[in-house]
């Protein structure tokens, strides 16, 4: 059950791991269309940043560590390029009782955040989540977020939004739909019924800010989601961008070597090694 101190906003700000910033966002300019709010040298963490704004209070995070101590770092190595974290907004709660909420659900936090701009913010162990680093962040202004994109993000928007529209959602991919959904709905997530997706069995947390969260079970191995969690585990797996003109993006996509897994009336998906961040992608039409 949700606790009522503690809920999910929206899904802000994914954030993915690139070996090589440069060739990131050559891709993305090529095929996106799309440039850069803020690029910067965040130096305490040991990471080259790169930050995308797209319309709904959505953004892109491509991350370069480049510190042999850093978790970031590691992460890379190990597994290559790829999804990192999770930044999501929570509804305004007040510290302590978010701070409740997460012990009772045996969530540990592995950094806090608290600034002028940012109430607070919650980093979860990615141990107590599935394989997912999850931020949980209670902003000051919660149309405001310059404090990640930097502060002329407004003006990347109708730039970025040529070939896709907004970041729809994600999904991350588990062994177990009825303890992930379970741990999720403790930390925000209120879920649907469980339904069928192609090979995977699925619960959709739809949030206050029209974005959403899908949990993810392959059904069978032919499922792109099983190869993941064979892998790496579980964790991320599929980022969803909602699209104006979906048959010029499938063009695009293609024309750029992405390889199709996977078409629909109104969708497709696109192999993670054929794209230039190393990530599953669904794009689907969208009226909005």
């Amino acid at each position: 059950m949700t606790s009522d101190a503690l809920r999910v906003e929206h899904i802000a700000q994914p954030a993915v791991l690139v070996d090589d910033l440069d060739v990131a966002l050559d891709w993305l300019s090529a095929v996106l269309k799309a440039y850069p709010s803020e690029r910067v040298d965040i130096s305490g963490a040991g990471v080259n940043n790169a930050v995308y704004a797209f319309a709904n209070r959505t953004y892109l995070e491509l991350i370069e560590p480049y510190n042999p101590q850093s978790g970031a770092y590691r992460l890379l190595k190990r597994f290559g390029p790829g999804w990192h974290m999770l930044n999501v907004d929570i509804v305004d709660a007040d510290s302590a009782d978010v701070e409740d909420a997460l012990t009772q659900a045996a969530a540990r936090v592995v950094q806090r955040n608290k600034t002028v701009h940012v109430k607070g913010a919650w980093h979860l162990h990615p141990r107590d989540t599935d394989g997912v680093l999850l931020n949980l962040a209670n902003a000051a202004d919660h149309d405001e977020h310059g404090m990640w994109a930097g502060w002329a993000w407004r003006e990347f928007v109708s730039t970025n939004t040529r070939v896709v529209h907004d970041i729809g959602g994600v999904s991350l991919v588990t062994d177990d739909l009825d303890r992930t959904g379970q741990r999720y709905a403790q930390l925000g997530f209120e879920f649907g019924s469980p339904f069928a997706d192609g090979p995977d069995q699925v619960v959709q947390a739809i949030c206050p800010g029209g974005s959403f969260l899908q949990i993810r079970t392959p059904r069978s191995s032919d499922s792109p989601g099983a190869e993941l969690l064979h892998s790496r585990g579980p964790g991320l797996f599929h980022l969803h961008w909602h699209c104006m003109d979906l048959e010029r993006a499938r063009e695009t996509l293609v024309g750029a070597g992405a390889v199709l897994v996977r078409v629909d009336k109104n969708a497709f998906w696109t192999e993670a090694k054929s794209t230039g961040i190393r990530v599953a992608m669904e794009f689907r039409e969208s009226n909005g």
